[in-house]
């Protein structure tokens, strides 16, 4: 089927080409690309770090100067007014991921002081994972369907818009878990190990990204030992040996074991801790597990923190001695609640898991609809299964550490509409019939 895939390929690049234009321009025309972020939230966090790796003063926060806080003065003059204190210098931090802040400073390397970079990278990195679905979906499915999906991806699926304008993580994160994605759909248990080294490679720029991901490792690496038995797909004959799915289970996690390190071994040193990835999750720890997290039903907040802040003596303290002081108490309140509570610990799992995957609006309830559908119809695909264990392991994630009412799931945007593209077709199959014949939708089976 060469014209079907060259069509395919086409269909994808135009498909991403048309998205990106649609975003940008939204964005330009309703927002505004240069304003500046919110100056309350995460997005002016990384902002700080990427300017201040810009400018020669390491991975740190504080030091915001003039230059840097004019655009949130013009923006906001009431929360950062013209005269406001001496910010203070800057000092390193940990509890950020390092990618994104990267991205930003090499952005205010290049282009000085602006916003219009990371929100036109943003945007690419959305309609990449738009025309990577649209492409996907081109090599088994007629027009109708693709076109229903594109749609559902861009028109319906709010989250495209509002994280491919945010100064925040996710869009590079979707475009990351996309390719992996991908990669997931064609691994097998004789496959080469260049494809296992590029899932491990991409993998860990995935965690750099967003560092919640490590606790997807051990679901990933069972997902390199066993891709057949646990995609339910024919295994290969001859058998393929154990000590060879080990090492391919051994490529992969040397792959993110080797990416990861440099970013390790800073934090283990800057901190005095065994603490390789940074301080965010023990200092969060306390949030997803305590009396907070139960009156919340496991969505995140900041009660702990700021309980945490109150009673700890942090105002001398450097911001690096803040972290660890935030994560040893953090991590000490939830064990012990979690001792204190393993019943509650396990009913406030289930919450956290459904309260980020239920829908909040009329339009989440069309695609969750759609791909709860697709799912069901199309159980025994192989690319059905893969997506259904990627959000296992992700829920696994989740119920590990809290809810954030979503948006752990705008990674897994493309495994989200791959099935909701397969619940469409059902939808749309008997309406085409009687036009196209018995089989309207499908373009290649399995």
């Amino acid at each position: 089927m060469p014209d079907a895939d060259r069509r395919a390929r086409w269909f994808g690049v135009a498909a991403g080409v048309v998205f990106a234009v649609v975003l940008i321009t939204h964005y330009a025309v309703e927002y505004g690309l240069n304003v500046a972020p919110s100056p309350t939230g995460d997005e002016i966090s990384y902002d700080i770090i990427g300017w201040n790796l810009s400018r020669g003063n390491g991975f740190s926060e504080g030091g915001q100067d003039a230059e840097f806080r004019q655009p949130y003065r013009e923006a906001f003059p009431d929360l950062m007014p013209a005269a406001g204190p001496t910010p203070d210098p800057p000092e390193p931090v940990t509890y950020r991921p390092p990618l994104f802040p990267f991205l930003l400073s090499a952005a205010s390397r290049l282009f000085g002081r602006q916003f219009y970079v990371a929100r036109i990278w943003n945007a690419l990195a959305m309609a990449a994972v738009g025309g990577l679905l649209v492409w996907y979906l081109s090599r088994r499915y007629r027009l109708p369907v693709v076109l229903a999906a594109a749609a559902l991806f861009l028109v319906v699926d709010t989250r495209i818009r509002l994280y491919g304008r945010a100064i925040l993580t996710e869009a590079t994160a979707a475009l990351l878990l996309t390719v992996i994605t991908l990669i997931l759909f064609r691994i097998r248990a004789d496959s080469s190990r260049w494809l296992f080294a590029a899932l491990g490679i991409l993998f860990a720029l995935l965690i750099l990204d967003r560092t919640m991901f490590v606790l997807w490792l051990p679901g990933l690496t069972l997902l390199t030992i066993w891709p057949d038995r646990l995609t339910g797909s024919v295994p290969p004959e001859p058998p393929v040996r154990l000590t060879r799915r080990l090492g391919h289970a051994a490529v992969f996690l040397g792959c993110v074991v080797v990416c990861l390190l440099p970013w390790s071994i800073r934090n283990i040193t800057v901190l005095g801790r065994m603490m390789p990835l940074g301080a965010q999750g023990m200092t969060q720890l306390y949030a997803g597990f305590s009396d907070h997290a139960v009156q919340q039903r496991g969505v995140w907040t900041l009660e702990a923190q700021k309980e945490l802040k109150r009673e700890l003596p942090l105002k001398p303290a450097t911001r690096l001695d803040a972290e660890r002081m935030l994560a040893d108490e953090s991590r000490r309140r939830a064990v012990r609640w979690i001792r204190q509570h393993p019943w509650q610990t396990v009913e406030l799992a289930v919450w956290k898991c459904v309260q980020e995957y239920r829908p909040r609006s009329l339009t989440a309830w069309v695609i969750t609809t759609a791909a709860v559908l697709g799912a069901a119809a199309g159980f025994r695909r192989r690319d059905i299964r893969v997506i259904l264990l990627l959000h296992l392991i992700n829920a696994s994630a989740i119920a590990a550490t809290w809810s954030v009412e979503g948006r752990f799931v705008v990674p897994l945007l493309f495994a989200v509409h791959v099935p909701a593209a397969h619940g469409l077709a059902v939808l749309l199959s008997p309406m085409l019939k009687p036009f196209c014949g018995p089989n309207p939708l499908e373009r290649r089976p399995d």
